[in-house]
């Protein structure tokens, strides 16, 4: 019986450390100058970009977080905010919306030569966004799922995306992640 008891008390005494040695180290970044927060498990990285479109010239400004560096069970959380100009992107104008999202999403698929396995028309406090499941193959032709929601707002899209092992999708942390974004006004 004293035996057992042992065995049970150092199995409990593991579990405890093992849940102690890496707890979870959330940050919120607030961006103010494009007008949101949230939350990584982790310090993102800052990237511009500057893409020349039919639209003209877009600044991409992205926060990244490469999941697979702090040993996270996720591989990448990014954010990437554009603006559009107004005079041909808003939110408010429901004649181009629902193209504006078609290509926003056969893109999304098409840059990373995936499949798209959903599409979900979802709103945040009154705007336009779609949630999309892409399936993309890695290099070492590994699956993986690239989950992203994108929202609308005015004339600037948010993207949140989330790629993560195809064998566990919808995970804690990208659920976290996705529910942490807010806009600051």
């Amino acid at each position: 019986m004293q035996i057992l008891k042992f065995k049970l008390l150092l199995c409990l005494s593991l579990f405890i450390l093992s849940a102690q040695a890496s707890p979870e180290k959330w940050e919120t970044t607030v961006v103010e100058h494009a007008n949101y927060s949230i939350s990584f498990p982790g310090t993102p990285s800052p990237n511009f970009q500057q893409v020349e479109t039919e639209l003209g010239t877009l600044d991409l400004n992205m926060l990244i977080l490469d999941g697979s560096a702090i040993g996270d069970v996720n591989y990448l959380y990014l954010v990437n905010v554009t603006t559009y100009p107004s005079d041909r992107i808003d939110s408010d104008n429901e004649e181009t919306v629902e193209d504006f999202f078609i290509g926003i999403i056969e893109g999304a698929s098409t840059n990373v030569d995936g499949e798209l396995l959903s599409e979900e028309v979802i709103t945040y406090k009154g705007y336009p966004g779609r949630e999309i499941k892409v399936e993309y193959y890695l290099e070492d032709s590994e699956v993986a799922l690239i989950q992203m929601r994108i929202y609308l707002v005015k004339n600037t899209t948010y993207m949140l995306q989330c790629m993560s092992p195809i064998d566990n999708p919808g995970n804690k942390s990208v659920k976290k992640f996705m529910k942490s974004f807010k806009l600051l006004d």
